[in-house]
């Protein structure tokens, strides 16, 4: 299964609320409902319940309307105005089913979540060098796009759910990963694109920015990154790094 040439048809805005949200949060969905919904586009907006009851709710009232994809919106994103048509409109970006903007882990270190699977079944964020839209294995709902076969194609109504270990050591998942998996195995595309960024409200804002600082910090550019005409500086180390194994190093300069 592939995503579509034309775009992402009419959203249906959906944000999972915690209980205690942030007013620079609600400043800036206000904003992005204010100016950023177009013709044929709806919001809802659920609270007060655990995070995957929420976002399986919210899919119930997506599929209740006429809308062709749904924008995950979590509570903690520090988003602006105009975050979501930069993601619907991002052309490369619809050749997936399943879209995630770029962010971070909420609190230090400021790790991208950008989900590589590892052969033993758990995954690895990579570092996130480069304004570019990538497959990935997995993605968190903090600003998320999905198409509406995804959820009439995977079976419900619990598309999201926190699965049970059948071990003590195995790694625990959580509901958007479950979720990642099982679309995956479906056949949709999985991408995150860090062109359109968000960043993660907690006791120190973190974002692309702070990625980077961290990125620097721990002299992670200079064994990861490029050099100043966007060449690897160790090729093996760089593809190893950002989970390229199989992507032309010419092909990721000119993303």
């Amino acid at each position: 299964m592939t995503g579509t040439g034309n775009g992402w048809g009419r959203v249906f805005i959906a944000s999972r609320r915690e209980k205690v949200t942030d007013s620079q949060f609600t400043e800036h969905f206000d904003l992005l409902l204010a100016t950023g919904i177009r013709r044929g586009d709806a919001y809802s907006i659920c609270s007060g319940r655990p995070a995957h009851w929420s976002a399986n709710e919210l899919v119930d009232r997506f599929l209740a309307s006429a809308c062709d994809s749904i924008l995950f919106v979590d509570s903690d994103a520090q988003i602006q105005g105009d975050t979501l048509s930069q993601l619907r409109d991002l052309e490369e970006g619809w050749q997936y089913d399943i879209l995630s903007a770029f962010y971070v882990r909420r609190g230090w270190p400021p790790e991208a979540i950008w989900m590589q699977r590892q052969p033993d079944g758990n995954y690895k964020n990579v570092a996130v060098l480069q304004e570019t839209t990538l497959p990935v294995d997995a993605v968190g709902l903090h600003f998320c796009l999905m198409r509406r076969k995804v959820f009439e194609t995977l079976p419900g109504p619990d598309w999201f759910y926190y699965p049970k270990r059948a071990k003590a050591d195995e790694h625990r998942k959580s509901e958007d990963v479950a979720f990642s998996e099982d679309a995956f195995a479906a056949g949709f595309r999985i991408g995150s694109t860090s062109k359109v960024k968000t960043g993660h409200y907690s006791v120190i804002p973190t974002g692309w920015e702070s990625h980077h600082e961290w990125l620097r910090a721990n002299q992670l550019v200079e064994r990861f990154g490029v050099d100043a005409n966007g060449a690897p500086i160790n090729p093996a180390a760089f593809v190893g790094a950002n989970g390229l194994n199989g992507v032309n190093h010419e092909s990721l300069v000119s993303a």
